[in-house]
């Protein structure tokens, strides 16, 4: 009888282990941050992107050494029109030195499209300010795009068009100045602005 009672025992361990074995970490239950990434990525494909934001920054809070999670807030914010939150979550990806340099390409270009809309529609107001006689004001926009796109250096030219036309020869001279200066020799931008 103890002969069949260690045996029996010994079957029920080995069960219990083996149970245990089949529920390890293939089977476990996944960790708060893979649970609350799922829901955000849920959230993400069903559009509520606000929600989808806020759900990848809690599961990188409960997980901190994952930085895309924080990169997949600010895709998740971009996509929903809140360019200012997406711009800060881009930075601070980009600013922990963690983030996988795939994902660091992506935020860049990011940063760049949000700038380049920006200024885009800072070009239009100044535009707008433009045809409604308004120079002074629309030579200060154009001013304004310049500094959110400095690439785009026709928005200096076209500050430096409306200064002369509110009579700021003075402002005028320093935009088309900081427009030949910034544009690429042969360039139409430097072109224009060395016609004046």
């Amino acid at each position: 009888m103890t002969t069949f009672r260690m045996l029996k025992g010994a079957a029920v361990a080995l069960a219990a282990a083996l149970v245990v074995g089949a529920v390890g970490p293939a089977h476990a239950a996944p960790a708060p941050a893979e649970k609350i990434a799922a829901q955000a990525k849920k959230a993400y494909d069903d559009a509520q992107f606000e929600r989808a934001a806020d759900l990848y920054l809690a599961a990188w809070r409960a997980d901190p050494k994952r930085v895309a999670l924080v990169y997949a807030a600010a895709r998740a914010s971009h996509q929903g029109g809140k360019l200012d939150r997406a711009e800060e979550l881009y930075l601070q990806a980009l600013k922990s030195g963690e983030l996988a340099p795939e994902l660091r390409g992506k935020a860049q270009e990011h940063l760049l499209t949000i700038a380049t809309r920006r200024a885009e529609t800072r070009a239009e107001e100044a535009e707008s300010l433009q045809r409604a006689g308004k120079y002074a004001d629309a030579a200060e926009v154009w001013r304004s795009a310049a500094a959110v796109l400095p690439s785009r250096v026709i928005y200096l030219c076209r500050a430096g068009r409306a200064a002369k036309l509110a009579g700021d020869l003075r402002g005028a001279l320093r935009d088309y100045t900081a427009c030949r200066d910034s544009a690429p020799v042969g360039s139409g931008d430097r072109a224009e602005a060395e016609r004046v």
